[in-house]
């Protein structure tokens, strides 16, 4: 698959973390992990990581980007900026909702709403969200902005 101009920007993001952080492509893949929807620890692979810093990604999975985001310190609103799935105006608008007498954007409150929505779904949605927002305001804490 051909890189994007996202997953270029994205694989250049994690490459300079990584060796700011002196790791290797293995040993980043020994420290990014995470736990599937069966419970079982699994971790990211090294072929994975060595595609998506050459900017060949596709579609990453919550889970796995996570847990590389997450091994090297990056805020996940940073990574989705960085991939081009976020823009900045939609952080910050998110950021200005959350001083609003409701701050949970529509389409947040549909998904919600569904009565159809199983249990486990809204509550790894939400999590997922809390994740996400908590990510966030550290980045804004540790840049002053």
């Amino acid at each position: 698959m051909a890189a994007t101009p996202g997953g270029r920007r994205f694989g250049a993001l994690i490459r300079a973390h990584r060796t700011d952080a002196k790791l290797t492509q293995e040993q980043l893949a020994d420290r990014a992990t995470y736990t599937d929807d069966n419970g079982k620890q699994r971790r990211v692979s090294l072929s994975t990581i060595g595609r998506w810093e050459r900017g060949d990604v596709q579609n990453p999975g919550p889970d796995e980007l996570g847990a590389v985001v997450g091994a090297l310190g990056i805020s996940r609103p940073r990574a989705l900026l960085a991939l081009g799935y976020l823009r900045r105006d939609d952080i910050e608008a998110l950021s200005a909702g959350a001083a609003d007498d409701d701050p949970v954007p529509a389409p947040v409150k549909a998904f919600f709403a569904d009565p159809e929505l199983p249990a486990e779904k809204r509550g790894a949605a939400l999590q997922y969200i809390e994740w996400v927002l908590e990510q966030w305001r550290r980045e804004q804490r540790e840049t002053g902005d």
